[in-house]
């Protein structure tokens, strides 16, 4: 029974690596600072003029580790706790994720288990959880 479902994690792996180099190659990076900062190494490369430097790389030169400890983990960690409307989005959103993902581990114990599924009919229980997500996209544009 627990050999059965690993192909499942497998398949997805599949499936999602086209779509993540698809993504990779289509889809540039837009951000002011990025732009910024890509337009300045190309004018060093054309005018050889080594002082042209972006605000992201001058701000970055001088940042500390320190600084980008408190900016990436405690800053909103310290949101999550003053801000009660963030404090409850987090624990509904956790709440969700906690009951979402369960089914993802009950599907392999219970289809092949108690409804004598092979695994391509296995798979198949999870073709409506792609139906309602590409309607929820759709909706949601």
């Amino acid at each position: 029974m627990s050999e059965n479902w690993h192909w499942f994690s497998w398949e997805m792996l599949w499936l999602a690596g086209p779509i993540l180099i698809l993504m990779f190659l289509a889809l540039p990076e837009t951000s002011g600072p990025n732009l910024l900062l890509r337009r300045a190494q190309r004018l060093r490369k054309l005018t050889g003029n080594m002082n042209l430097r972006s605000q992201s790389e001058i701000d970055q030169k001088n940042i500390r580790l320190r600084e980008v400890v408190v900016e990436a983990l405690l800053r909103p960690i310290q949101i999550s706790i003053l801000d009660p409307a963030v404090l409850f989005t987090n624990v509904y959103t956790m709440l969700v994720y906690g009951i979402y993902y369960s089914f993802f581990e009950a599907f392999p114990l219970v289809y092949p288990v108690m409804y004598h599924f092979n695994p391509g009919e296995a798979g198949l229980a999870f073709l409506p959880i792609v139906i309602a997500t590409v309607m929820a996209v759709i909706a949601y544009w």
